[in-house]
Order: C-alpha cells, then structure tokens, then sequence
C-alpha cells in the first residue's frame, strides 16, 4: 500500500476540499441494523469557480494541431490514460461512450471524449486512431511533445508517473489511478473524467468509479445550467499551476 499522500496526489483533483470529496472519500461500513442508508455514490465535483485552460499545441489521432481553441464553442469530457493501460483506460472508455449514447437517445447533444496520452512516446497518432476504433464512442485521441503534455496534465491536476524496468517484486497500484506494468515501462495516472465547458473551462470532475446512467442523466442538465458562461474578469489570466505534478521516471531498479 502506497502511503496517504501518494494515494492523496493520485487523486489529481484541483482543490483540497475536491480531493476529498471526489477521489479519496471512504465511507465507513454501515453498523449491523443500523438504518441509516450508506451515502450514494459522488457522481460529479463542481470546480467553482470554472478554471479556465491556457493554450497549449498538440495533436489529434489525424495528426492535425489540437489547442485551446478545439474545445471552444462545444462541451468535452478529458480523460487522461495511454494505449496500453490495461485496467482503467478500457472501461472507462466503454462507459463514455454508453453515456455519449444514452444522451443521443433522448434527443440531446452529449459532449466530445478527449483522450489524451501520458504516454507521448508510444502513443503516437496513428496509435491512438488504431486504439479509438476499438470503442463506439465519438472522441479525439490527443498526443504530442511531452512538455506540452505535462502543461495540461499540470494545469488540470493530473497525476502521472513513469517508471523505468520496475523490480519484478513491486506491489501493484491501489486506489484511483491506473497501473500498467510491462517488462520495460510502469505508468500509474488519475482516473477522473473533467468536463470542459464551451468556453474551455473545467467546471465538474467525474471521479471513479464512473456511474454510466447517472451521468446520462446529470450532464444534460450541467450543461444547460452552464450553457452560458459569464466571461472572465480582466481578459485571459494564466491560472497558477495545480498541484499534483508530474513525477519524471524513476532510476531503473528503483521506486521513488
């Protein structure tokens, strides 16, 4: 088990009061007969105020610039994994796209998937395009240099980690993140789902473990009670850096 504050930094949520509620809350066992009804599952995590993205350059699974300016004009879910994440990155995938299509069902725009890499190296374009196509969701798979990467991932609180020929004996990633062990690469990241707004701003994080019908039923009405979003004070300011940040990989044979 990794200590508090890893389990803490995986969660990657932006605020301390939205780590613990979204990532890292844990509801004590109910007493035997007692009535009291365990809480129900937290669907979203409003950040208010919005947190508006600075422009960054990277690229689609066409291999066309992805900036700021893709996400304007329209709502987007960001979920950040890799291609070869052999755990969290599949399902949740699966489940955006049964969202996207309970919304289509009754009549509504859903929003965009965003798909972006922690794994810049592998993930080229055309790898992302192969990986999307297995999944019936309508998304962009996002790659790019890796220190644009980690800007967003930076800004947004996204915590990832690479680690190079991990011991055979390391213990396995717990709690919120994703872990992928292979024979040359480990890489463990958030496995909360931002949504975007129109005017590329975080408004809400969707916290694992995703509830698929929920948010058929509750991103509708986000996006209209935020259909309109007041303009920012004093023009375009740079937010402050979030905190978890990016944790560069390990030396070989050894764990941070």
């Amino acid at each position: 088990m990794k200590p508090h504050w890893t389990r803490l930094a995986r969660c990657g949520l932006p605020f301390a009061f939205a780590v613990a509620l979204a990532g890292c809350r844990q509801e004590p066992p109910a007493a035997a007969g007692s009535d009291v009804a365990p809480a129900p599952p937290l669907v979203s995590v409003p950040v208010n105020p919005p947190r508006r993205l600075t422009d960054f350059a990277l690229l689609d699974h066409h291999g066309a610039p992805f900036g700021r300016a893709r996400l304007e004009g329209a709502w987007h879910l960001m979920f950040f994994g890799f291609t070869r994440c052999p755990d969290i990155c599949p399902p949740t995938l699966a489940q955006l796209g049964a969202v996207q299509r309970a919304i289509k069902a009754n009549e509504a725009a859903p929003p965009r998937v965003i798909f972006v890499t922690v794994d810049p190296d592998y993930d080229t374009p055309e790898t992302m395009a192969l990986y999307l196509a297995n999944f019936r969701l309508d998304a962009d798979g996002v790659t790019g240099e890796r220190p644009q990467l980690e800007a967003l991932a930076l800004q947004l609180g996204i915590y990832h980690r690479a680690e190079t020929n991990p011991p055979q004996d390391a213990p396995p990633a717990h709690d919120h993140g994703a872990h992928s062990q292979g024979a040359a690469v480990t890489i463990d990241h958030s496995g909360q789902v931002l949504l975007i707004d129109p005017a590329a701003r975080l408004t809400a994080i969707l916290p694992q473990p995703l509830d698929p019908k929920a948010l058929a039923d509750l991103l509708p009405e986000l996006m209209s009670n935020g259909a309109r979003p007041p303009a920012a004070p004093n023009g375009d300011i740079d937010p402050a850096p979030l905190r978890p940040r990016a944790i560069p990989a390990a030396p070989a044979g050894q764990r941070p």
